[in-house]
């Protein structure tokens, strides 16, 4: 029997991870498959993400307090032969096979302090019981290899990543590429260093004597910190750089849709799913040159190296051109109609039958 650990579910509100977590049960439910739930009784039903038809008959209770509970090795149920954690947990038993997800290598190459630290041993002690690995990027199992050799000896598979169909289904009843008539660059995401979310805001300053005259609208990742406020200031951006905050999907959707483009600047990605959005919902992308960007956004994207903010300038003035930004534009729809959330929760449910 699977049995599928939903600690995803405590540790976030919503994200990339908690989305493909949905994914996976959303196949094994409609399959029928035979597997069990094991989650904390209370915790888990605060995240966006867990479906509301897990039945109470498949759930096994996690017990132990979340702070212990995240970093133990997961003791109970019998009769289980096939353990899959949401999130870097695998079972003790010596009989039952290990499946571990590795979504990107962002501790190991970025985060160097305590956390960094304790996410790492954390992957690493996994990854060392893990019989199957999943990446959800080529450029992310390359990047697993080179920092831990010894994994390549294990069955590595590549599940992609997809985004929600509403980007690619629904469409507002206009798209002027204004925000209160003002255009705008679009940036979605967290403003962690990896992110290099200081481009978008040079970008701005780059652009502000030109005729577009860009704002910036950012999305996500809680409100600017003091050194975010302190470069907006010392750019003189203060009236061109907007903080919106966590937005929903439909509100999401029209941000894409009337945005003069998507600017997706990381140093490094796992994946990158704001892009796969962007694209479906019609939004060109301005995207960094570097680790799994291209691979997702395949020849739609516009892409630039992120320490080149001039580069990402000329291509800013070269997407006012009508006819080329609808080529864009076309490219994209087609290179995100290779993912979806379905096509990841099947290939993994057709994982699982391997071994079972």
């Amino acid at each position: 029997m699977l049995l599928l650990d939903n600690i995803i579910f405590e540790l976030q509100y919503v994200g990339g991870v908690s989305m493909v977590w949905r994914s996976i049960l959303d196949a094994c439910y409609k399959d029928n498959l035979d597997y069990r739930v094991l989650e904390s009784a209370k915790n888990s039903f605060n995240n966006m993400c867990r479906p509301s038809y897990i039945d109470s008959a498949k759930l096994i209770k996690d017990k132990y307090p979340l702070f212990l509970r995240r970093h133990l090795d997961v003791v109970s149920s019998k009769n289980i032969s096939l353990f899959h954690s949401s999130y870097y947990r695998v079972h003790r038993n010596p009989n039952v096979t290990n499946i571990v997800t590795v979504h990107d290598m962002i501790c190991e190459m970025f985060d160097k302090g305590l956390r960094g630290k304790a996410c790492s041993y954390q992957k690493k002690h996994a990854l060392l019981k893990a019989d199957v690995v999943i990446c959800v990027s080529n450029n992310t199992k390359n990047d697993l290899i080179d920092c831990y050799p010894w994994v390549a000896s294990r069955d590595i598979r590549v599940i992609h990543n997809g985004f929600n169909p509403l980007f690619s289904t629904a469409r507002p009843s206009n798209n002027n590429f204004a925000l209160n008539d003002e255009p705008y660059l679009l940036y979605v995401g967290g403003r962690n260093i990896h992110k290099n979310f200081s481009a978008g805001i040079e970008m701005i300053k780059l652009q502000e004597s030109n005729s577009i005259g860009l704002h910036l609208m950012v999305v996500g990742g809680g409100e600017f910190t003091p050194d975010e406020e302190s470069l907006i200031r010392r750019l003189q951006l203060t009236e061109r750089v907007h903080c919106l905050g966590n937005v929903d999907d439909m509100t999401l959707l029209h941000l894409y849709f009337s945005a003069f483009s998507l600017v997706y600047p990381s140093f490094y990605e796992g994946f990158g799913i704001p892009p796969l959005e962007a694209m479906a919902a019609g939004c060109p992308v301005i995207c960094s040159n570097s680790s799994s960007i291209p691979e997702v956004v395949g020849n739609a994207g516009l892409l630039f190296d992120p320490n080149d903010i001039i580069n990402a300038g000329k291509i800013i003035e070269e997407l006012t051109d009508s006819l080329y930004r609808d080529d864009v534009i076309n490219l994209g729809f087609n290179q995100s109609k290779k993912f979806s959330w379905e096509s990841t929760g099947l290939n993994t449910l057709e994982l699982y039958k391997q071994y079972l």
